[in-house]
């Protein structure tokens, strides 16, 4: 074996931090990618391209999904949109950091249009309707999106999988300078 030094729970390390089985099939697929740690703030960049779909994207409550009144008024209720083949970059804070702090490590083109979130947040969680690992944390930390708000305004999304309730929770609210807790991972749009 060419690594034969390297122990089964090196292995399962890995398959962990490319998020699990389903992240180890699309990294070796080329559906994602892993980049090294250049930020104060922001860990290991990793990549998913989310297929195109045929069908419109409305996301509402329902069973398995709560989506808060502050989502709908931030990013605007919006018309049902069809996702478009998509890459999404995600990287973990690797230690506290506010908004802005944030921002200032993420590319250029960043922020998620309120046109397309819908799509996207309705495509990442159907990968993982109850709370499997994957591309999205299931642990109670937040997954954070920023979105360009129906009013021209910058938001922050937030989705994060309650086990307790066996649901996913769509949030949002206005950029400030409150800390989110290294652990949390957030999501960038690609250019």
């Amino acid at each position: 074996m060419k690594y034969g030094d390297a122990t089964m729970g090196q292995f399962e390390a890995v398959i962990n931090k490319l998020g699990g089985m389903d992240g180890l099939h699309r990294f070796l697929a080329g559906e994602s990618t892993i980049m090294p740690q250049v930020h104060k703030f922001l860990g290991q960049m990793r990549e998913i391209v989310l297929k195109r779909s045929t069908r419109s994207s409305s996301i509402q409550t329902r069973k398995g999904l709560w989506v808060s009144s502050e989502f709908d008024r931030l990013v605007g209720s919006g018309k049902a949109t069809k996702l478009q083949e998509t890459k999404i970059r995600s990287f973990d804070l690797i230690k506290s950091a506010n908004d802005a702090e944030i921002r200032g490590e993420l590319p250029k083109d960043h922020s998620f249009q309120a046109t397309e979130i819908r799509g996207v947040l309705e495509a990442l969680i159907s990968l993982q309707p109850d709370g499997e690992d994957g591309f999205l944390l299931t642990n109670g930390y937040w997954n954070l999106f920023y979105v360009v708000g129906a009013d021209g305004e910058v938001c922050v999304v937030r989705v994060v999988w309650y086990a307790h309730d066996r649901e996913w929770g769509v949030l949002a609210r206005p950029l400030d300078d409150d800390r989110w807790y290294g652990g949390y991972r957030v999501l960038s749009a690609t250019a």
